[in-house]
């Protein structure tokens, strides 16, 4: 496996925590992951996962969730 696949292997990693915190509405654990994914990889990397979390989650359901979760925070 060379690193750009380690890499790309590694983002979904990234973004199955995420996923994962966001189900488990686990704010503590989606701020460390997002600290840990800045230290791996870097700000606008992690932007772009971020990113893609939404998406991800109306395919698998869950965006409910995520909406909730966001709300959270306000």
């Amino acid at each position: 496996m060379n690193k750009k696949q380690l890499d790309e292997k590694s983002k979904e990693q990234l973004i199955d925590r995420y996923i994962l915190a966001v189900r488990t509405k686990d704010r503590a654990k989606f701020e460390d992951t997002t600290m840990k994914g800045i230290l791996q990889f870097d700000e606008e990397t992690i932007v772009q996962i971020l990113n893609q979390i939404p998406q991800k989650l109306k395919i698998c359901g869950g965006y409910e969730t995520f909406v909730e979760f966001l709300e959270c925070e306000k």
